[in-house]
């Protein structure tokens, strides 16, 4: 998903903050499909047992003063069928946990627009 948004032209938009703004709802979406992997994750964050691991990541999102969405990066909701259309082409598709329709990143795209 980071990938079709950082090649829009505006806003010019960071991978990483991309990346770190997008990981809570890929987690919510796959943590069933990926729960070893997941964790991992949570051992080397230190999330406290027993918290949700997407929240925390929002919360750290929000500590060290990135966006909570991609609304707030200035993506327009206009864009977001050819980010999809981009997703679905993105050769990082096919090694997700868990296969994504269209339908999946039309909902994971509004999922993160909010």
């Amino acid at each position: 998903m980071s990938h079709p948004l950082g090649g829009l032209k505006e806003p010019v938009l960071h991978h990483g903050t991309l990346n770190a703004v997008l990981l809570p709802v890929v987690i919510r979406y796959n943590r069933m499909h990926a729960a070893e992997k997941i964790v991992i994750l949570e051992r080397a964050l230190e999330v406290p047992h027993g918290q949700d691991r997407a929240s925390f990541i929002e919360a750290l999102n929000a500590a060290i003063g990135l966006p909570p969405s991609l609304r707030a990066m200035g993506v327009a909701d206009e864009v977001i069928p050819r980010m999809v259309e981009g997703a679905m082409k993105d050769h990082s598709t096919a090694t997700n946990p868990r296969p994504l329709a269209r339908a999946d990143f039309e909902e994971l795209f509004r999922q993160a627009m909010n």
